[in-house]
């Protein structure tokens, strides 16, 4: 039996890679670990449209705990080079996101390895994330029984994003215009 845990950002980004997932797996269980997000306002709004999502779709929502501040702490230690972070001052897509992606797919690598389960991301979907790099980070998180399936193993990104905006169209789903943290935020002013 293939069985799929798939760490979700949001409402809008997870509709059409939770449709391709079901076409390749027989279980997937949605994942919604989002520290990262800059007030429980936004985390509010953004879990609402995943739990729209599941219901309609018959998927089981395991929503991990909220904890910004242990977030920000992890993303603010020491770069790769052992220098102080400089996160607060650094462009989209830099060593914070990368943290930040390494952070949220750590704990769906260790929740996919307790229940014997593959695991992926709608992040990938998005035109605005680097797949690559999230790619790169979820190989180095893997735990040993929790294999990482990038998104190009289970079908086209350009056709799983279009999917993803029909149905966030069709549910009437918030739609936010930045990532999440509050130094995104400060890139979309």
């Amino acid at each position: 039996m293939k069985k799929a845990i798939l760490h979700t950002c949001c409402g809008p980004c997870a509709g059409g890679v939770l449709k391709a997932f079901k076409e390749k797996f027989d279980e997937i269980l949605l994942f919604f670990s989002n520290s990262n997000l800059n007030s429980r306002e936004e985390y509010n709004k953004r879990l609402f449209e995943v739990k729209k999502l599941a219901k309609k779709e018959g998927i089981k929502l395991i929503e991990d705990d909220y904890n910004h501040s242990d977030w920000l702490r992890y993303i603010k230690k020491l770069n790769r080079e052992n220098q102080p972070s400089q996160i607060e001052t650094e462009a989209e897509g830099g060593e914070r996101c990368r943290r930040c992606f390494e952070y949220r797919l750590a704990r769906t690598a260790e929740l996919a390895k307790k229940k014997g389960f593959s695991f992926s991301t709608t992040l990938t979907v998005s035109p605005y994330k680097n797949e690559l790099v999230l790619n790169e980070e979820a190989k180095e998180v893997e735990a040993e029984g929790s294999l990482f399936i990038p998104l190009d193993k289970i079908g086209n990104k350009k056709e799983i994003w279009k999917e993803s905006f029909k149905i966030s169209r069709e549910l009437d789903m918030y739609r936010q215009k930045y990532c999440g943290c509050e130094f995104s935020i400060k890139n979309t002013d």
